[in-house]
């Protein structure tokens, strides 16, 4: 067996000079009828270990001994939020609440001006916990356990009970057994242990100290030297090897999990008694968790190590806790060392605990009594610094009282940047603090604002420096994520010009990562930046009507009599949907659109370099802007996140006029799944579908729909066109209760991201159209419904080759695709009648030389452009985009591709 990582963590202050033994002026009553030695003070030391009540005779000379009274340190409070609650002081504060040299909080009593009071009562017990060195068992002297042993040593028993929970159940049931833990050994080699450790006790140990890292090296050959069962250091072991294989980037252990899982094992088997073993790997649990799951996990495991830090003792020192084996306690009073590590290993669980707990806006752990003194720093030591940003974190309250941003801010940025995650450690903290601020609606001054810029600033170069080593410590990311929003929220004219550098470097760091949660990061804050520019763009439409009729001849004198409805002036689209806005606001809107419809094709901003557009003759029809459709269900989640990824505009259809669409897939879009699937919908029906891989990515994907297929086997498309309807749309007048937009055509896009594609098993061929053509360009219908333009298919034509059918799961939610696309089409005369197009006179795009596609004169249209043969179709579930399914839909769930020989 290996030997114990940590002896007996038995704390004492260094400052102390070791104790000699003297004779005590005046020993209490119990040590003088037992005839032992008495240290003098009230409780004894022997009084206090065997559970008698100690007391003094009624003495008042002045050889009587010196008796502090219980109650009457009167001590200041330590740190605002440190759970030093008593027995302590401090000196000078260096800017935080500790001494510029690592001072430590010092014992302070206060003299007795009462002794005669005091002795002639018994006191009541200013110990009142203890400690099983042994076993490791940490409780108060009134618990069940630790109860029947004092009453026993008051009887002045023989043999006094142990301490043990005596009676705690019933015991019917039988204590759950151990679990079996594989051998660490044949998990992970020495050579391979010995290199992570080094990335370890480079990155990580300077900054979290859980244990003393010689010590820890000594038993590391010992556990390497001899074999025996599982014990708790090989939870550390397994801790120390999975950080160390995290910060090592793509050089880490190929079975890192299965390191973690060990480790998890090990702490989770009720049959170890707690150790400050236990409290070392916890803390690097806490720590890799942090780095690599959800929040939640992180807080649990930060919260379940404070506890394990009181069941072992570590939030006390050990000359305030009684001892049952008090040699053994005293003993190791003069191993100032070991008293420091463990102050480490205790203030390390907390500092994770409360900047988890703050972050996540949680509770931390609040132990009462806690007398652990704190560490003596060194002044470069960074567990310093982050020790002072941890005790800047404000105590929970609900209405911010002790939200005192001005001073948090100011003593944040005197401490020094000392490494680039105390950096970010900073930013982290004052952006926590912010959150809060605005949370409660509290003003902020432009001083407090340039702190936090100042602050933010070094922080955002801190995490690209670090992500440039690849060391990807969590606020890398978050940190500079965070940043980010907090500019938006700051909304100055100092925090806006800052957006752009932040988001630079956050693409940086998203590159350098190369993950989906650094892609959704970047995504998400330009979704942030373009809510933020789009709502200060209706601010500013909003002053430009007040001077929009200045200088125009068609403008009334006076507007104060219009009953404007605000929505509907900014929103073009609502607008026209009544049809009550004035003309020559209608015009501006108009003239608006008409500037911005120069775009070649679709692009939502969300996901740049996903491409989509529909062509006449090898003419890419112009697009006007568009608002999305009203989406109807009753997730909330899932409405917000189709208003989100949708993007829809107008096109102009022209008579008997054919047309194709166009997709396209280029950087900077990274591709993070197996595939993504196309899905194109025409007035409600899919007409075509596709697959991309990332071989396919590589070569610049690109993919043409010409139109359904007939799934007879002959692998025939239907070419589409759109045929022309005689309505009077234009002319009609619509009630408030009528959308106009309704009656639009629609052809939709719909791209997921899904999983590595299965070639299907048995035939896969149904006679018939791929499409229910009577639904679609039904003249009769159209004509009911006001269409100026049906969709219509055309004669048949081979392409070719096979088609082969594949099988894909989503890799998101159904509900959640990644972007949809939608084009609105209609005649011009409709979309200027709608006051979606300006009425003035437009080039329009040349026609094609046929109705029909000139697929002979443009042969590139059968295939990819760049040479791909593969082409590939997705089904996505009808219900989801409100379509009616036809027939051969029914035919597979998931998704065909189509091989062209």
């Amino acid at each position: 067996m290996s030997t114990p990582l940590h002896p007996l963590p038995v704390t004492t202050d260094p400052d102390e000079p070791p104790r000699k033994r003297q004779r005590a002026r005046k020993a209490c009553l119990p040590c003088r009828q037992r005839k032992r030695k008495c240290d003098n003070v009230l409780p004894c030391s022997m009084c206090t270990t065997y559970g008698y009540q100690c007391q003094f005779s009624q003495d008042d000379s002045p050889t009587a001994a010196f008796v502090e009274k219980v109650g009457s340190s009167g001590l200041s409070n330590g740190p605002r939020n440190s759970p030093v609650t008593m027995n302590m002081s401090y000196k000078q504060p260096y800017s935080h609440g500790l001494g510029a040299g690592g001072a430590r909080p010092i014992v302070t009593r206060e003299a007795d001006t009462s002794s005669s009071t005091a002795r002639s009562s018994v006191a009541p017990p200013s110990v009142l916990m203890l400690l099983d060195p042994m076993r490791r068992r940490f409780m108060g002297l009134h618990s069940v356990t630790a109860f029947p042993r004092s009453l026993g040593l008051d009887f002045q028993s023989a043999n006094p009970p142990r301490v043990h929970s005596f009676a705690y159940n019933c015991g019917i049931r039988l204590e759950e057994e151990g679990s079996a833990h594989a051998d660490l050994r044949e998990t992970i080699s020495r050579q391979d242990f010995n290199r992570y450790a080094d990335v370890y006790f480079e990155t990580v140990h300077p900054l979290f100290v859980a244990f003393d890292q010689q010590l820890f090296l000594q038993n590391v050959d010992v556990f390497w030297k001899q074999s025996g069962p599982a014990s708790i250091f090989e939870a550390i072991l397994a801790g120390v090897a999975a950080l160390g294989s995290f910060f090592s980037a793509r050089r880490g252990c190929t079975r890192e999990a299965e390191l973690v899982s060990h480790a998890k094992g090990i702490l989770e088997d009720p049959t170890f008694q707690p150790t400050i073993g236990h409290v070392s790997a916890w803390i690097l649990r806490t720590l890799y968790l942090r780095a690599t799951t959800r929040p939640h996990l992180a807080w649990l495991a930060s919260c379940t190590t404070i506890h394990l830090a009181e069941a072992t003792g570590l939030h006390m020192e050990i000359d305030q806790i009684a001892m049952t084996e008090p040699d053994t306690g005293h003993s190791a009073l003069n191993n100032q060392n070991l008293c420091e590590l463990v102050r480490r290993i205790f203030w390390t669980a907390w500092r994770n605990n409360m900047m988890v707990s703050y972050e996540y806006g949680r509770s931390g752990i609040s132990l009462s009594n806690v007398t652990c003194k704190i560490p003596r720093y060194p002044l470069d030591d960074i567990g310093l610094q982050l020790h002072a940003i941890v005790e800047l974190v404000p105590r929970d309250n609900a209405d911010g009282q002790d939200l005192n941003l001005h001073g948090t801010l100011e003593k944040a940025k005197q401490i020094p940047d000392t490494h680039p995650f105390v950096s970010m450690s900073k930013a982290d903290l004052c952006m926590s603090l912010y959150r809060h601020h605005r949370l409660l609606k509290l003003s902020i001054d432009k001083s407090d604002v340039s702190k936090i810029l100042e602050i933010g600033n070094v922080a955002v170069n801190a995490a690209l420096k670090l992500a440039e080593e690849n060391k990807f410590w969590w606020n890398v990311l978050c940190t500079v994520f965070q940043y980010v929003c907090v500019l938006l929220a700051l909304d100055t004219a100092d925090s806006l010009s800052n957006v752009s550098n932040a988001m630079s470097i956050l693409e940086k760091i998203a590159r350098l990562l190369g993950t989906h949660m650094a892609q959704e990061a970047v995504n998400t804050a330009k979704v942030l930046l373009r809510d933020s520019m789009r709502k200060k763009r209706l601010e500013l439409g909003m002053l430009e009507v007040a001077d929009v009729g200045e200088g125009q001849g068609d403008a009334p004198a006076d507007l104060a009599g219009l009953d404007i409805n605000w929505d509907m002036l900014l929103d073009p689209c609502q607008a026209s949907s009544h049809l009550k806005i004035e003309p020559f606001i209608a015009k501006k809107l108009c003239e608006s659109n008409e500037n911005k419809s120069k775009r070649a094709m679709v692009v939502h901003e969300d996901v740049p370099g996903i491409h989509a557009k529909v062509m006449v003759g090898g003419k890419t029809l112009a697009e006007f802007p568009s608002v999305n459709d009203e989406i109807e269900g009753q997730d909330a989640g899932v409405i917000a996140h189709y208003n989100r990824c949708t993007i829809t505009r107008y096109i102009a259809s022209l008579e008997d006029d054919a047309f194709i669409i166009k997709l396209k897939v280029r950087p900077p879009y990274v591709l993070d799944c197996p595939d993504l699937s196309f899905m194109i919908y025409v007035d409600g029906q899919e007409v075509d579908s596709t697959l991309m891989n990332k071989e396919e990515y590589g070569q610049l994907w690109q993919y043409v729909a010409k139109g359904p297929s007939l799934l007879d086997g002959s692998n025939c498309v239907q070419p589409m066109g759109w045929k022309a309807i005689k309505t009077n749309l234009q002319n009609r007048e619509y009630p408030e209760n009528e959308n106009p937009l309704d009656e639009l055509g629609e052809i939709k896009f719909v791209v997921n991201r899904a999983t590595k594609r299965r070639p299907m098993k048995g035939p896969q061929v149904l006679k018939g159209p791929m499409v229910n053509q009577k639904s679609v360009y039904d003249e009769k219908m159209c004509v009911k419904g006001n269409k100026s333009h049906a969709t219509r298919w055309g004669k048949p034509k081979a392409r070719g080759g096979r088609e082969v059918f594949y099988t894909v799961d989503s890799f998101d939610d159904d509900d959640l695709p990644l972007v949809i696309m939608a084009f609105k089409f209609a005649s011009l005369e409709i979309l200027q009648s709608l006051l979606l197009v300006s009425r003035t006179p437009s080039p329009e795009p040349e026609r094609p030389p046929s109705p029909e596609l000139a697929a002979a004169s443009n042969p590139s249209i059968a295939s990819n452009s760049n040479g791909i043969s593969d082409e590939s179709r997705v089904k996505l579930d009808p219900s989801i985009m409100k379509v009616d399914p036809s027939p051969t839909q029914l035919l597979q769930k998931n998704c065909r591709q189509r091989k062209i020989g």
